[in-house]
């Protein structure tokens, strides 16, 4: 068996990219309940959880700009 072996590092990239994404966000932002890998509903989203994720979403152009920013001056 041939199994990849993730670093810390390369797991909390993962899923940083996952639970930053914009569709994701958007999915919190408009849904009524989270899924398991099944696909079966399993938790309700709650409303703090759906303002946090309007808060990120809102912020993320920002983001995007001050890290465009940085690089140009590196």
């Amino acid at each position: 068996m041939n199994l990849k072996v993730f670093t810390s590092a390369s797991l909390r990239d993962v899923l940083s990219y996952y639970t930053n994404n914009l569709d994701d966000l958007k999915t919190l932002i408009n849904g009524t309940h989270r899924y398991n890998l099944k696909g079966h509903q399993v938790k309700e989203i709650t409303q703090k959880q759906k303002d946090f994720a309007q808060d990120k979403l809102d912020k993320t152009p920002q983001l995007i700009k001050t890290k465009k920013q940085r690089k140009l001056q590196e």
